[in-house]
């Protein structure tokens, strides 16, 4: 099964997703609690009291989001501008 986004290359989802974290921003707010975002990807956040329990569920997240976003068959955003045809022949949540 193959989802359209917008320009011409195939990757399988589990690279996607590493794209997708690579272009994560974080930031440590008042009272020692991170937040995670993915410029992009509208509603795909996470916070939590340390860097790496943020990142995890950054990861967590962003994997129930794509889950939704294929089974509802919509687009997925565009990451660093080269990625649009995703392959669902590997998917994290499935192995």
């Amino acid at each position: 099964m193959i989802y359209l986004a917008k320009m011409l290359s195939v990757v399988n989802l589990a690279d996607y997703l590493e794209a997708a974290l690579g272009t994560a921003t974080y930031e440590r707010w008042p009272g020692a609690t991170y937040y995670g975002t993915i410029p992009g990807f509208h509603d795909v956040w996470a916070d939590a009291p340390t860097l790496a329990e943020c990142q995890v569920r950054l990861r967590e997240v962003l994997e129930d989001w794509l889950r939704q976003r294929l089974e509802s068959d919509l687009d997925l955003p565009e990451v660093n501008g080269s990625m649009a045809l995703v392959s669902t022949s590997y998917c994290p949540w499935q192995a």
